[in-house]
């Protein structure tokens, strides 16, 4: 019977199987024979072609050993298959391959959570190891998304620890997917980037990171280390969407926007999760397809908004999420998209004023009595601010006709609606959002010429609420060089390097040759509908300084004409209240000072020295240092002469024919002008008093010596201007003033309004006798 069994073929096992059952342990041993181990290494890498038929046998005991419930056997069988994978050379993983994904799907099948287990963390390290051209069945994959989507999420159970294993198992086969679709060709026969198969990944992923604070502690099988769900699955999916082509990313995307409206996450104030979620997108995606998760979020909104236009806190959630992932971008990452964002923004921002009750034109009681939507209004403009940030210059000029082209032409008739005046002032609040962002180089580059002529009729709207935003973004987009907060409200300064101001060249000379008429037309127009209030006023004064500060030098003669016809609307035009007129005085003031810095012209300056020292005189409130006090009323106490019919002293006006510029184009500056204005050196500090205010005179003392004194007036001060005579001697005084002490020429036609203005009369006189207290002797220099 022995020699029977010698000679029976049948009864004999071939090699691979003795040293495969030899690693087999006797009892309930989950880990094979070490030594046995070693000779089964050994066996298989000195003969790689009994690879296959080594698999097999091992796939054949563990199938007997699940079919006789002998779990520990099993156990052995998979970790000898994973022992003699990892021992391989790469071109030999896809004989092991077929055999060892057949081993997983047969654990994944059982309802033992210890073989479920057991099956993904066996997947992981199959997927950890790296081959050459492996080529799977596609069947395997199809369940296997299924099956570790399905852990991942399980349901809490009575054993925390089991929970828990359960969930981080199923993760770690999600992970080990999405690292063989990232490293290899091994997916080939099977997509996992499909969208039926994203609906399943994601939601887990997402699931998982929601969890709270008291449920991300993971002990992972009795292991000491400490993980979090949550942490590990947001690696997971920036591993996800950093692996993304730019064909997978919508089928990334979709599952994400389904998931946040399921579970409401956009109706969270703020939207915590949907922010957090999204900034993870941002960051892992790669660069070039940053625009896709934007087009995504816009396109979502969109569709929210025709499906639920009730809800404007599920849309305010959305755009704050878009904005958010703007932050993160760089410039110019929408691309041509940007117009089809704004277009959808522009929808929305007309759908929200159309749900909402809008009594009068005061935004105060559309914010009171429509709270949920104005908060929805706010985040449409913040997000077309957010937009604007991210795209080049030129772009935004499209951007700001794209969003007037929106503006309901029925505010320039009288006829207007109050929801038609609330869409434009929401509208210009966008247009304003776009316009800070905007960097002025040229006016040509700035103003095409249908955003000009847009913006020009923006200025004769019938509401005064939008005329003073659009008085503010023409301050905007005419300042090339930041002047608008350095132009100071009054003529206390000496020169324009004092306040940082920085005047024109040739930047917009090809823009004022063909529009330059039309823009001070406009501007001129638009000084009958100002208000009486001084931030207003101010403003208007502001884009004047702009506007001669830009072209004052090389149109010095339009500018001249501008400031003249300022001067005849507050001449003439008796309709105007009385406060507006001072102000327009007032403004032409600090024009006519302003442009003397900038052209230095020894004609202008002498001029603006005589008018000056008439107003100081006899119409201090035409000084706009009075106008913008903080202690100026707000409309005059008693009324006063604003014109030459009504007694206005015609000295306190600029006339440009007494002046001799009434042919003047540009000469040349005289260089102590052009720095430094021509009445900064007369005039010492004095104080006007109240019981005098209403006395126009104003004698100064000069003396030589303390004994030796003479009167100087009004009218001695002009003709010393007009003649420029030079003292032949040195003046020698000093002021009483134990403020500061000033000393200056008489004779020079130079006279310090900034010390004039901001000290006032004396108050026992309007006449000041200067007597020295100690001389001081300086050279007189020649005008």
């Amino acid at each position: 019977m022995a020699s029977l069994c010698q000679c029976c073929g049948i009864c004999r096992k071939s090699r691979h199987e003795t040293y495969v059952d030899d690693v087999f342990p006797p009892g309930d041993e989950t880990d094979p024979v070490e030594g046995e181990m070693s000779k089964l290494i050994y066996y298989t890498n000195s003969s790689p072609n009994h690879l296959n038929r080594t698999a097999g046998y091992l796939l054949q005991k563990l199938r007997r050993a699940m079919n006789r419930t002998r779990y520990n056997q099993a156990e052995v069988a998979v970790s000898v298959l994973l022992r003699l994978l990892s021992s391989c050379s790469p071109q030999q993983v896809p004989h092991l391959a077929d055999e060892l994904l057949t081993m997983v799907h047969i654990l994944l099948e059982q309802n033992d959570t210890r073989l479920q287990v057991l099956a993904c963390n066996t997947f992981a390290s199959f997927c950890a190891v790296k081959d050459v051209t492996p080529l799977y069945s596609s069947v395997h994959y199809e369940f296997f998304v299924d099956r570790f989507s399905g852990l991942s999420v399980i349901a809490q159970q009575n054993n925390i620890e089991i929970y828990y294993n359960t969930r981080l198992a199923g993760l770690k086969g999600l992970q080990g997917m999405l690292t063989k679709a990232a490293a290899s060709s091994g997916l080939t026969q099977y997509n996992i980037w499909e969208l039926h198969c994203m609906k399943k990944i994601v939601p887990a992923l997402l699931l998982n990171m929601q969890m709270s604070e008291g449920e991300r502690s993971v002990v992972v099988s009795g292991d000491t280390r400490v993980g979090q769900l949550a942490v590990f699955s947001e690696d997971i999916l920036k591993e996800l969407v950093s692996s993304a082509g730019l064909g997978h990313i919508d089928a990334v995307l979709q599952p994400v926007l389904i998931h946040l409206d399921l579970n409401k996450c956009w109706m969270e104030q703020p939207s915590l999760f949907a922010h957090h979620v999204f900034l993870i997108i941002m960051d892992s995606i790669q660069a070039q397809f940053c625009y896709k998760v934007v087009q995504a979020l816009i396109s979502h909104l969109d569709k929210k908004g025709n499906l639920d236009i009730a809800n404007p806190a599920a849309k305010k959630g959305i755009l704050d999420t878009i904005s958010q992932c703007i932050g993160v971008a760089s410039e110019g990452f929408l691309g041509p998209s940007a117009m089809d964002a704004y277009n959808v923004l522009l929808k929305h921002l007309k759908a929200s004023l159309g749900e909402c009750s809008i009594r009068g034109t005061d935004i105060n009681v559309l914010k009171r009595n429509n709270s949920s939507e104005y908060e929805l209004q706010l985040a449409i403009i913040g997000t077309v601010g957010n937009i604007s940030k991210v795209l080049p210059d030129y772009e935004k000029s499209h951007v700001m006709s794209l969003i007037i082209s929106h503006v309901p032409e029925s505010i320039s008739n009288d006829n207007s609606d109050s929801k038609s005046v609330m869409l434009a002032y929401q509208l210009l609040q966008c247009l304003r959002v776009v316009t800070f962002c905007y960097t002025t180089v040229t006016w040509s580059k700035t103003f095409p010429e249908t955003l000009f002529q847009s913006f020009r009729k923006l200025f004769f709207t019938n509401e005064a609420v939008l005329r003073s935003h659009v008085l503010e973004l023409w301050t905007y987009m005419l300042d090339n060089r930041g002047n608008r907060n350095k132009i100071p409200l009054s003529v206390s300064w000496n020169s324009l390097e004092e306040v940082g101001l920085v005047y024109g060249t040739e930047g917009s000379s090809h823009f004022m040759k063909k529009h330059g008429g039309e823009l001070f037309k406009a501007l001129i127009q638009y000084s009958k509908l100002l208000p009486v209030a001084k931030e207003v006023i101010a403003l208007y004064y502001k884009l004047l300084a702009v506007a001669v500060l830009e072209c004052g030098k090389n149109k010095l003669k339009d500018c001249l004409q501008l400031i003249v016809k300022l001067q005849d609307i507050a001449v003439k035009e008796t309709f105007l209240e009385q406060r507006l007129r001072v102000g327009l005085h007032c403004i032409v003031g600090g024009l006519v000072y302003l442009l003397g810095l900038v052209t230095g012209l020894p004609k202008l300056q002498r001029h603006v020295n005589i008018v000056m020292l008439a107003r100081n005189e006899r119409t201090p409130h035409f000084i706009i240092d009075h106008f913008f006090g903080a202690d100026s009323p707000d409309t005059p106490v008693s009324p006063s002469p604003l014109s030459p019919s009504d007694g206005l002293d015609k000295e306190v006006l600029f006339d440009l024919e007494q002046a001799g510029l009434q042919d003047i184009e540009t000469s040349s500056p005289s260089p102590m002008a052009a720095s430094r204005s021509s009445f900064h050196s007369i005039l010492l500090k004095h104080r006007r008093s109240s019981d005098t205010a209403s006395t126009h005179s104003l004698d100064y003392t000069l003396s030589e010596s303390p004994s030796n004194t003479e009167h100087l007036t009004y009218s001695d001060l002009v003709a010393d201007l007009n003649s420029g005579v030079q003292s032949s001697s040195p003046a020698t005084y000093s002021s009483t003033s134990n403020t500061a002490e000033f000393v200056a020429s008489t004779r020079s036609g130079q006279i310090d309004i900034s010390k004039m203005i901001t000290s006032g009369m004396d108050s026992s006189s309007a006449t000041r006798r200067m007597t020295p207290k100690s001389a001081y002797e300086v050279s007189l220099p020649t005008l």
